[in-house]
């Protein structure tokens, strides 16, 4: 496979990049126009706007348990926060009314863990978008951990991108619409760097939460140790509403983005008239490429497919070559000895597929990586497995694996875990994802929208039958949290293994009321996708006794007497009939201001579930 660079510096490649570009969807994400909305019904709201239009099967996820089946799985209410005040109000008037809380900057959870039926909908897309480096940061307990940058948490990766430009280095996502602080991160924070600097909690020095209770604190290992731990990949949406984060940033020392493998310009053609050659060609690869990820340097981070590669080398051309492009070179001199007739199959110069960039920012830019789809499909199903190094010791029965998966025309991208991902720094603290994301070589992600070998299967059925044909192999690994899928089977052991009882503790001391809860995520207590009840804990995984506290308590009925006309930012959405009219979703921006007494009066009215209504700002 060849990469070229075009006169205007914009990356050319075939289409096997695709499926890895098309995976960057954002599910439920907001659209970026608005219209004013003209029916009588509504036409005395103030400023009343359709904030997006989406048909009702947009995607699976947009009901519950991903099911279409199932009724809608969406806000009863969106608050468009703007401050940190404004949210600790928000969460003050759900734990007031006894209203559950989702949050959502993005969208991008692939399970909709990011929505939430009859929740209360925190919207972070109006949270400021600032950015700031620090030289020489000190944590709470004094020490020096270098330079930071310190990212509030509205801002999506690309505008982190933008802003950093070229003086940094910063490890974020591969697609610039994902958050840059929410569930990437909560899930583990996969990267094109990811082998050279770790996963993106690894580069957390501390977090800004709003913890369910409405108390702000400052989360680091010091300060907060189990919420640390538990915002370090224990999946979003479930500890609270995170508003900044410090993250490491370096020095740029440059990239080089390579990519290897078949030319699938003629790739299809040979696979569907001879499977005996497609076998033994893919053979040839995987051979090499699989011996290759024993021992890859550090340096070398990225994706790969069934037929190719696109890898990111930390460092200069002389290194990458000596790492790995002489063993490609090599291979592929062995390759076009075997098989002559095959020239077209593979890049024969490595200067021809290079792109060189001094940040990872500019990198991408060139290589025009994760440019996202602005909508979603009802039948993109993905999930994952994770591989652990020490599978790869039997290279035969990994190749066969390989094999399988392609023969059945399946589809996979995956990311090349390994690197400071298995070995982060002395003295890190410990991460809450599945233990063998430390142990794993690939995170194996699979993707079933189409491909399919017999396009009669669901995409449901394909990705199942994925995940299934490769758990026969490497056994009950684990899953990533980041690419998730929907309906994961025991998704609690998959997601976290033996870190689950440990987050489960931390998520009644932290959230006794229960007050932020999502589907698959830590702490859910409902039925699972099937209807059974949860699934108890082990014996062994002792839970807290926790009492939810009445916030009535200790209420002053007359403090809000004096208020005057104090208003705040926050902007809430309303939704009518749990946001359902006409097949269509209609979310409506209120900028209408009450005085906290007011506001009292119109409290009373909220939650009368018969018929369409509003939250007045808060």
């Amino acid at each position: 496979m060849v990469l070229t660079v075009s006169p205007d510096k914009t990356l050319l490649a075939s289409s096997f990049m695709m499926p890895m570009v098309n995976a960057c969807v954002r599910i439920f994400g907001f659209a970026q126009y608005s219209f004013q909305f003209k029916k009588q019904k509504w036409s005395k709201l103030p400023n009343n706007k359709i904030l997006f239009t989406r048909k009702t099967e947009y995607h699976n996820c947009a009901r519950k348990y991903c099911n279409l089946d199932q009724e809608y799985n969406l806000p009863e209410h969106i608050a468009e926060v703007k401050s940190t005040e404004d949210i600790v109000k928000v969460i003050d008037f759900a734990n007031l009314h006894n209203i559950p809380i989702s949050v959502k900057t993005s969208g991008h959870s692939y399970y909709g863990a990011s929505t939430g039926h009859q929740t209360l909908g925190i919207n972070m897309r109006a949270f400021p978008k600032n950015l700031e480096v620090f030289s020489n940061y000190l944590d709470s307990s004094g020490k020096n951990v270098g330079n930071v940058a310190k990212v509030a948490c509205g801002m999506l990766w690309g505008e982190v991108y933008e802003i950093i430009g070229d003086d940094w280095d910063i490890v974020g996502g591969s697609c610039p619409s994902v958050s840059a602080c929410g569930g990437w991160l909560a899930g583990s924070g996969l990267s094109g760097m990811g082998r050279s600097y770790g996963f993106g909690v690894d580069n957390v020095v501390d977090f800004e939460l709003v913890k369910p209770n409405g108390e702000v604190v400052l989360v680091d290992q010091h300060t907060e140790p189990d919420l640390f731990f538990a915002l370090r990949g224990g999946g979003g949406g479930t500890w609270g509403v995170v508003t900044s984060v410090h993250y490491k940033v370096y020095e740029p020392v440059g990239h080089i983005l390579v990519g290897l493998g078949l030319d699938d310009v003629k790739t299809p053609a040979i696979f569907n008239t001879d499977g005996v050659l497609a076998q033994e060609i893919l053979d040839h690869w995987h051979d090499w490429w699989i011996r290759a990820c024993q021992d890859l340097d550090d340096r070398w981070s990225g994706y790969w497919m069934q037929t190719s590669a696109i890898l990111i080398f930390t460092g200069t051309m002389a290194d990458a070559r000596t790492t790995l492009l002489d063993s490609y070179d090599a291979w592929h001199a062995d390759f076009l000895s075997k098989f002559p007739d095959q020239t077209g199959l593979f890049g024969a110069q490595t200067t021809k597929y290079k792109v060189s960039a001094g940040t990872y920012h500019k990198l991408r830019e060139a290589a025009r990586i994760g440019k996202s789809d602005t909508t979603g499909q009802t039948e993109f199903i993905i999930n994952n497995k994770l591989v652990p190094l020490e599978f790869l010791d039997d290279v035969q029965k990994t190749k066969e694996m390989l094999w399988d998966l392609t023969r059945n025309g399946f589809v996979h991208f995956s990311y090349v875990l390994g690197g400071k991902q298995s070995n982060p720094d002395p003295g890190s603290p410990p991460a809450s994802f599945h233990p063998n994301m430390r142990k794993s070589i690939w995170q194996l992600v699979f993707v079933a929208s189409g491909y399919a070998a017999q396009p009669t299967w669901s995409a449901e059925r394909t990705q199942q039958e994925m995940f299934d044909q490769v758990t026969a192999y490497v056994g009950e690994s684990g899953v990533g949290v980041n690419h998730g899928g929907r309906n994961v089977v025991n998704w609690r052991q998959e997601f976290w293994g033996e870190n689950y009882c440990r987050l489960e503790q931390i998520k009644r001391q932290v959230d006794p009321c229960g007050r932020f809860r999502c589907w698959q995520c830590v702490g859910w207590d409902g039925p699972e996708a099937d209807g059974s009840p949860a699934p108890p804990l082990p014996d062994t995984c002792v839970l807290p006794e926790v009492v939810c506290p009445d916030p009535t308590a200790d209420a002053d009925p007359t403090a809000d007497e004096d208020a005057g006309e104090n208003t705040t930012s926050v902007t809430l959405i309303a939704s009518a009939a749990g946001g359902l009219v006409a097949g269509v979703v209609f979310l409506f921006v209120l900028n209408k201001k009450l005085s906290s007494k007011q506001n009292q009066e119109s409290q009373m009215l909220a939650y009368n579930k018969a018929q369409p209504r509003l939250i007045p700002s808060i």
